[in-house]
This record gives structure tokens, sequence and C-alpha cells, in this order.
């Protein structure tokens, strides 16, 4: 369930809702009261100010805006910026994971703007309602397009909406289910699970990454490793492409297709320098890696590569940290920044850092510059 709500609006919600995720679209970055704490994440999908300005002073169209938002969404090889269908690709993957959670219960997401302010002119105020306005329609129209129904302050039925989360968690949790049960659109319908599945696919590696931000190497236990080797082994043998290009016209699905086969081999070139670092650096053996299948399309191909011995190297658990620096690796280049830059260096030190001595780092990333080259 979406809403977008200001602040005060929202307590409720953040009281009793079992999972609730709150997104800013003001200054405020967290929520507390009582024993309630909520911190406020950027969205990584909300326009700049320099464009929500454009369109409130008319010389941008708000409709332009959303149907260019929309269309990186479902054609992610066309994304001006990686970042955008990546952080909506997350958002989508809280709204439809329902099954991962014991109870059943659906994820609650609030985008939330700051209160009015009393000292507030009317120029402000002005400045102030128009915004709001275009990013309710912006948030609304671009959950519309993946089927899910996203509920703000004009809804006529926000009262009854927001009822359901009162009377403390367990009472709030079964009227959620209920509500999300007779309207499939308030979590998620075939074609929110569709569009999830084709963004999931396509971001696999840099998603995998963005979970792994948040876990120790002790985390990480076996079936960890099992799907976050398995979901390299999809990008580098081109099985990933099957849920990114179902649901589209022939001519999208060539199109897409093609970037994904490009973008896995960016993966598997990528994957190669990290073991090519490691074996000159530390004489580290990774296991090798080849993009796609013998014989084509044949029924009974196989992978180029070894994938049973990919498999048993990484679901050991001496090797979590390999694969966590991996990621970040793999990651990185896909999203254009290679051994040669200043963000590549910042982002695998700061990974690594956290995995091997100081020493071991240094030397990684001045031996995979030089592999990179």
């Amino acid at each position: 369930m979406v809403f977008v709500l200001h602040e005060s609006k929202a307590t409720k919600i953040y009281k009793n809702a079992r999972h609730c995720v709150v997104f800013k679209l003001g200054n405020h970055k967290k929520y507390e009261e009582d024993d309630i704490s909520i911190s406020y994440a950027d969205s990584g999908i909300i326009p700049d100010d320099d464009v929500i300005r454009s369109v409130i002073d008319g010389s941008v169209k708000a409709k332009s805006v959303i149907k260019s938002a929309i269309k990186q969404i479902y054609y992610p090889n066309k994304a001006e910026m990686v970042t955008f269908p990546l952080a909506f690709a997350e958002i989508i993957n809280i709204i439809t994971n329902v099954k991962d959670n014991k109870k059943n219960v659906p994820s609650v997401i609030v985008f939330a703007f700051d209160d009015p302010s009393e000292k507030e002119d009317e120029e402000a105020k002005s400045f102030r309602k128009s915004r709001e306005k275009f990013l309710t329609r912006y948030i609304t129209e671009l959950f519309a397009a993946v089927d899910v129904q996203v509920i703000s302050e004009s809804d006529k039925k926000i009262d009854k909406f927001l009822k359901i989360f009162r009377g403390g968690k367990k009472k709030a949790s079964n009227r959620l289910v209920k509500a999300c049960k007779e309207n499939k659109k308030l979590s998620a319908t075939t074609k929110t699970i569709e569009q999830r599945n084709r963004l999931v696919s396509w971001f696999g590696i840099e998603l995998v990454r963005a979970s792994m931000s948040a876990m120790k190497v002790s985390d990480i236990n076996e079936k960890d490793r099992v799907n976050f080797s398995k979901t390299l082994l999809r990008a580098f043998t081109n099985d990933n492409m099957k849920p990114v290009c179902v649901g589209l016209k022939k001519k999208e699905q060539i199109k897409l297709c093609k970037a994904l086969r490009k973008k896995n081999k960016v993966a598997v070139e990528a994957y190669n320098s990290f073991a090519a670092a490691m074996k000159e650096a530390f004489d580290t053996k990774l296991p090798k890696v080849k993009l796609g299948y013998k014989n084509g399309k044949k029924i009974d191909a196989k992978p180029k590569m070894d994938t049973h011995k990919f498999m048993k190297f990484f679901i050991k658990k001496k090797n979590s940290d390999l694969l966590i620096a991996i990621y970040t690796h793999i990651s990185l280049y896909t999203m254009g920044l290679t051994p040669d830059t200043k963000e590549y260096s910042k982002q695998m030190k700061a990974t690594m850092g956290d995995l091997f001595e100081a020493n071991v780092v240094s030397k990684f990333i001045e031996t995979v510059a030089t592999v990179a080259a």
C-alpha cells in the first residue's frame, strides 16, 4: 500500500503498520514520538528541485516529466541515469515481497510531505501547494504505470484507508491484509509482479549489492551465498533475459534483450578483471567465467562456463568476503565506473576496507587499474 501524505496525517500509519518505509518529500529526516522512531529515506525517484521549479513556472510540462520517468522504468536501457530505475526497482521489491513476510502482511510505503509552517507567507504557500500537487500527481501516475494504486489526501476514500491503522498493530495488520485482498492494486497485481521481475532481472546484481550494504560478513549464511551466486550466474549465462523480455512487443523485446546481453557482457568482463587482479596481486585463483551458452538456442545447450565449479567455490563460507567485493566491483562497472575513476576507488575502498587489511585493499585497487587498462 502506497500513500502520499503530510507527516501529521501519517502518524497512525507509523504507529501501527508492521512494516512501514517512509520516503521524504520535504526537509524532515525523522519522525520521533514516544517510543516511535522512523528515519525518512531518499526514494531516488523524485525529480530534482530545478525540474520541479520548471514544472511550476510552466517552462516544462508535468506530463513530459512523468512520461519520461515511466519510459525509464519500462526500458531501463534508455534511462538517462541508471540510479532512477534501480531505485524504483527497490521500491517495487518492497511492495511485492509479501510472501517473504511470515504473517503475509503487506508493506506500507509513505511519501511524506512536511507539515505547513505557520510562518509561511503567501508566496511560499503558493509554491508549496504547487509543488505538492505536482509531486502527488507524479508519484500517483508513476505507480499507476505498474498497476499500483496510490492513496493521497485528495482521495475521496482517504479517511477509510487511514482507519485501517487504528487500534494497534494486530488489528491494523488484519485490516490491511483484508483491504489488499479486496483490491489487488493496493499491493501487487500480475502486471506489478511482471514489471518487478523485469527490473529485478535487469538490476539483479545491483540490487544484491544494495542489500549487502546493510550486512556484515558474519550475517551472510549459506542460503545467501547460494542466492548471490545464482544471481551472478543468471547474468553470466544470459538466463536473466527471459523475465526482462516477457510481455513486451517483439520489436521492444529485441532492443531490450540486446541491451541486456551487452550489460551482461560488461558484468563478465568486470568479473574477469577482478579475478585477474586477485591472481596477479595475491595469487588467488577464482573460477573462470564465460558469457552465454554453447550451441546457441538448442534445447540441450550448456553454459560456456562451469557453473557447478562456480557455485561450489562461492557457497563456501570463507569466500563470503570475496562475494561482497565482487558484487561491488561489477556493480560499479555496470554503472560506468571503472578502476581509472576516483569514484570507483572511493567505493571499493569503502567496501573492501571492512573486509581486508588496508595494504590488501590498496594493492588490489592498484593492480585492478593496471589489469583493466
